[in-house]
């Protein structure tokens, strides 16, 4: 069986215990990550079996959108990108389509998520470097009114966290880590800051950052650290509708 142009080869526990189409790319990954510096660390092509037109305009609209990060107008946000280029892991794509295996744990197609190339459960985090699959929603890399989301800029800082080995086993950092950034780029295009994380917490560190002109010092924890500042601006649990399954 080959991925990429790649053999695969079994990873720990079996083929059996992934989700099917995400078992190739994790073997996939494994071997392109061994392979160091001959492979793009941010690899913007569809895999060989992907032919449908959706899915060559999904990577077609992919490479104008990462293109579009690498040139935006915002240290923080161009810092993600180079260093996600320069990570020791290796960061791949896939369009969340009907095929359950693409879809996050709540089944919502909407929703982009990002996932360990090594088959582990997230909770766990991670130490060491490994490689990433970001799934995104073909919105999610269109350069239409939703771009502004930041959703593909998200995801991209929970792959950088994995492919770096710095991704916390807490859900709620990971998050707080990836809405900061999102939030830069909301503040640049526009679109509404998001204050929390679907009601399950609050995510209010870019705004505190700029409140108390320590942006800089927040951001400089996504190349550094696994964690996030203590803020008392994420004390608490927003008052709202049930809150997003943890995962």
């Amino acid at each position: 069986m080959s991925c990429y142009g790649l053999v695969c080869t079994k990873p720990p526990g079996g083929f059996a215990m992934m989700r099917p189409r995400l078992a190739c790319l994790v073997a996939a990954l494994t071997v392109a990550t061994s392979m160091g510096s001959a492979i793009a660390k941010i690899i913007l092509e569809p895999p060989p079996e992907v032919s449908a037109p959706m899915h060559r305009a999904f990577y077609d609209q992919l490479r104008k959108a990462v293109d579009n990060l690498a040139r935006f107008d915002d240290p923080a946000v161009h810092r993600v990108y180079a260093a996600a280029m320069a990570s020791p892991g290796t960061i791949v794509f896939r369009p969340i389509t009907a095929d359950p295996s693409t879809l996050a744990t709540d089944n919502d197609p909407d929703r982009g998520h990002t996932e360990p190339a090594d088959g582990r459960p997230k909770r766990e985090g991670r130490t060491r470097p490994t490689g990433a699959v970001i799934f995104l929603p073909m919105w999610g890399v269109e350069q239409g009114k939703r771009a502004g989301s930041g959703l593909l800029l998200h995801e991209l800082v929970h792959a950088l966290d994995m492919t770096t080995g710095r991704y916390s086993p807490d859900n709620r950092t990971r998050e707080r880590r990836a809405v900061f950034v999102q939030n830069a780029w909301r503040a640049r295009v526009g679109y509404k800051l998001r204050t929390n994380y679907h009601g399950y917490f609050r995510t209010l560190d870019y705004q505190e950052s700029k409140r108390t002109g320590r942006f800089d010092e927040y951001a400089e924890y996504l190349f550094t650290r696994d964690d996030s500042p203590d803020t008392t601006a994420n004390n608490g649990t927003p008052h709202m509708a049930a809150p997003f399954k943890k995962r």
